[in-house]
């Protein structure tokens, strides 16, 4: 018999986000008996949930008398004074600091309330809680534990629950009470697990605890399409049309190009969408060799649809901040090249192998200069880069592997056996699995076009000459793993260090982009010159 699995969200199965439980739900079914909560009160339900899956909300509104003694208990409770002895040590402890404090536990404790009196959770049966997002409410699943040892509590912490994408404020409540009693924390990459232990957690943390379980996107049916003649590029962007992804950016570097002929798709809309459209009309009208257009919001089949019918040379991101770069993998698995600005941890899906990462605070003049070189180069040079992208999708991005592998590590720590999985995979996989194409890793090694003769021997000289001129970054050095001793880093809520230091460009970054490009990109674009007689005689005597 299936175990009971408590799926706690913040707004799926309504609105359009948390994008990533509709694939996710489809493995965790199989092995468990799901129950999802959302604390999405206020909007409808707009996603249909998998058969025998079971939903629910908090509905009943708290009275303010209600609210009221919940709030003193809380400010009674081991959590609040746990926090407050935290915050004092830090010097934090201010009166919007408690105010926040207790705000959170009540929230936490409101949906602990809802949790305990619904009946499967009365029947105390085994029991995992899995919430979408390290957020408010956490911590009061975590204090569900403390009915049965049967139950265990894991989360998933993206970027956005560690610092805000507008403001870049750090999370500050309740981070040392959840360390101390979830089972595990899973990050989207490396680089988040590394930022978070460095800044999250206290020196004598379990490291074992925060791990890494990627996203990823379907499979994509890639379809032989007509390129665009040869000076003509198509660059497609996919982000809300908000302040953090500097669409103006590329819109200044469009109107400052020297040559070529640049085809601008925007996918997505937002609450700067009359301000960017006003300030493309103003940029951009009568530029010549510039075309653009804005096709709003399109779900992900649509965004897919195009792709498979439509050819593009360029998947471009400007953006300050990215949580998971889900439009980025989702152009990976249709063979798309991939350029982005090295933020957040976009560079554990984009690099200069599978494609290019930008400065993060490139100027419109840089990515103008890059957007001209692209117009002239090759559409074969840009296609082996694309493949490689391909090649890294499957590799790590496929959401199907991916979600396999999740589900499995969930029933692992419920104290499922390998057996026991593989039988129940089986039994809901069975034609599944027998896809030679596409193994999962749990039950075979994935085979990838990547480790096929030949892919691995594309040119790719370029990026050096690239990174010479500033318009190529490395990937971020990882943070160290260990929180560092109390003497050395006391636990605080100081804003982390060296953001903006990470994020500024070296004096060479701001070189103009060099002709020779051209010939790296594209090898025999350009003729070579032959060297002088005096570099000749130098050759010679060497």
């Amino acid at each position: 018999m299936k175990q009971n699995l408590l799926l706690v969200t913040e707004h799926y199965p309504c609105g359009t986000q948390e994008s990533f439980l509709e694939t996710e739900i489809e493995y965790l079914k199989e092995l468990y008996r799901v129950h999802v909560i959302t604390t999405d009160t206020d909007r409808l339900m707009t996603r249909t949930l998998p058969k025998d899956v079971i939903f629910s909300r908090p509905s009943e509104k708290v009275s303010g008398f209600k609210r009221f003694f919940i709030r003193l208990s809380c400010l009674f409770s081991r959590g609040y004074l746990e926090e407050r002895r935290l915050a004092k040590a830090a010097g934090k402890f201010t009166p919007a600091f408690r105010k926040h404090t207790l705000d959170m536990l009540v929230k936490s404790k409101l949906l602990y309330n809802y949790i305990r009196n619904l009946d499967f959770f009365q029947r105390e049966e085994p029991l995992l809680v899995y919430s979408a997002n390290l957020n408010d409410y956490l911590y009061g699943l975590c204090c569900l534990k403390n009915f049965s040892d049967d139950i265990r509590v894991v989360t998933r912490c993206h970027n956005a629950n560690m610092y805000s994408p507008r403001s870049g404020k750090r999370r500050e409540t309740l981070n040392e009470l959840i360390n101390q009693s979830i089972d595990a924390v899973y990050f989207t990459s490396d680089h988040s697990r590394q930022l978070y232990l460095q800044n999250f957690a206290a020196p004598g943390t379990d490291p074992e605890k925060f791990r890494v379980a990627r996203m990823g996107v379907p499979a994509q049916e890639l379809l032989p399409l007509s390129p665009l003649p040869e000076f003509s590029l198509r660059v497609v962007t996919c982000c809300a049309m908000e302040a953090d992804k500097r669409l103006p950016l590329i819109i200044d570097a469009l109107s400052g190009l020297n040559s070529g002929c640049v085809e601008w798709i925007h996918i997505g809309t937002g609450s700067k969408r009359q301000e960017i459209t006003a300030y493309a009309q103003q940029k951009l009208a009568g530029k010549n060799g510039v075309r653009y257009k804005f096709f709003g919001k399109m779900s992900r089949n649509e965004i897919d649809r195009y792709y498979r019918e439509n050819y593009v040379d360029l998947f471009l991101s400007v953006s300050l901040s990215e949580s998971v770069p889900t439009a980025m993998m989702q152009a990976m698995s249709h063979g798309i090249f991939v350029a982005a600005t090295n933020v957040d941890g976009v560079s554990d899906v984009v690099d200069n192998e599978n494609g290019m990462l930008l400065p993060a605070n490139a100027t419109p003049e840089q990515l103008s200069r890059a957007l001209d070189a692209f117009c002239r180069i090759s559409k074969e040079s840009i296609a082996k880069k694309g493949r490689l992208a391909y090649c890294s999708w499957q590799e790590k991005f496929d959401a199907e592997k991916n979600c396999a592998d999740f589900a499995a590590t969930l029933a692992r720590i419920s104290g499922q056996t390998d057996e026991e999985i593989t039988a129940q995979w089986k039994e809901a996989h069975s034609k599944a699995l027998e896809m030679e194409n596409r193994p999962r890793s749990i039950f075979g090694p994935l085979q990838t076009p990547a480790s096929q003769a030949g892919i691995h021997e594309i040119p790719v000289s370029f990026i050096e000459s690239l990174k010479e001129d500033g318009l190529l970054t490395e990937a971020d050095p990882l943070p160290p793993e260990k929180p560092a001793e109390p003497e050395e880093e006391p636990l605080s809520f100081e804003e982390p260090a060296g953001k903006e230091e990470d994020a500024r460009l070296t004096p060479e970054a701001e070189a103009a982009l060099p002709d020779e490009i051209l010939e790296v990109l594209d090898p025999g674009a350009r003729p070579k010159e032959e060297n002088s007689p005096e570099e000749a005689q130098k050759t010679s005597e060497n």
